[in-house]
């Protein structure tokens, strides 16, 4: 199958490892095949191993700026030990049974200026970055105080499926979540299964929303389905989510930068505490 026409690169499924794979059609930018062959990479390293396979993706939005990469890695921190509470109680830390994959994605940065600004002094004076030529007799835009402002954070998280025994369960954390954001302590066990995935995505929002900086709007919070029917860059279902998360990551470090290795379930120590987790099992040589 072959990509967009930018990457040129055609998929195909090694005999062997039953994994993706990639086969040159033509010699491409060393910046896309790099790009594709780190997620690849994570990709099949996500399947390599006994972790629960994502089933939501979460996108959190942020009311304020958030420039602070490391206030947002213990956001991440701080929703992960929610969620493992709520949802994952018996098996702390454990990626068989609840599994996370957070990324750190920035806004568009964007090319700022004075133009606009209004001054008080004598009079007010409103400025305007048009100056005339005086040699040419003509009108242009002066750009010296131009400046590129970075983008802020929001975050990006695939999260495995929450099992319908925990969402039905007496355990004193889910009640009151439940309690929280239901308004019910318990749901019958004849609840339908449509209705137990939308009680689902209402008990994530709930948790996302006790975050710092995560406002009440609609669209502080996405949550969408990692099914087959996402698809982006030639990936399907949580792979395509994971192609998106990773849109930006055109070497290691990018790489590095962009997912949240302290977060993600990555590891293959679930018995470590999740406060004390730090996951770098996935280092920047096995993604090369």
């Amino acid at each position: 199958m072959e990509t967009k026409l930018r990457t040129k690169v055609e998929y195909g499924i090694d005999d062997e490892t039953g994994l993706r794979v990639h086969k040159n059609i033509e010699p491409p930018k060393q910046y896309l095949l790099e790009k594709f062959i780190f997620r690849q990479n994570l990709i099949n390293e996500i399947k390599s191993r006994d972790i629960a396979e994502p089933k939501f993706h979460i996108t959190i939005s942020y009311y304020d700026k958030l420039l602070d990469r490391d206030f947002l890695i213990k956001n991440h921190r701080k929703l992960r030990h929610r969620m493992e509470e709520c949802f994952n109680h018996r098996k702390k830390g454990n990626p068989k049974f609840s599994s996370y994959f957070f990324f750190c994605e920035r806004h568009k940065s964007k090319l700022s200026s004075s133009e606009g600004n209004t001054y008080y002094f004598f009079s007010k004076i409103k400025t305007n970055n048009l100056v005339k030529n005086t040699i040419e007799q003509k009108w242009e835009w002066d750009k010296v105080d131009n400046e590129i402002t970075e983008g802020g954070f929001h975050t990006h998280l695939l999260k495995s499926d929450i099992p319908d025994a925990v969402m039905l369960g007496n355990h004193s954390k889910m009640k009151q979540l439940r309690k929280k954001a239901l308004g019910i302590e318990f749901i019958p066990p004849d609840t339908s299964k449509s209705l137990l995935h939308y009680y689902k995505i209402l008990l994530i929002d709930a948790l996302c929303r006790e975050l710092p900086l995560v406002g009440n709007s609609k669209a502080s919070i996405s949550i969408k389905l990692a099914n087959s029917n996402y698809f982006y860059d030639y990936h399907y279902g949580w792979e395509g989510y994971v192609a998106y998360g990773t849109k930006t990551c055109y070497n290691a470090d990018m790489m590095w930068e962009v997912i949240d290795n302290a977060n993600s379930s990555l590891s293959s120590s679930p018995k470590i505490p999740i406060k004390e987790l730090t996951k770098k099992s996935i280092t920047k040589e096995k993604l090369l």
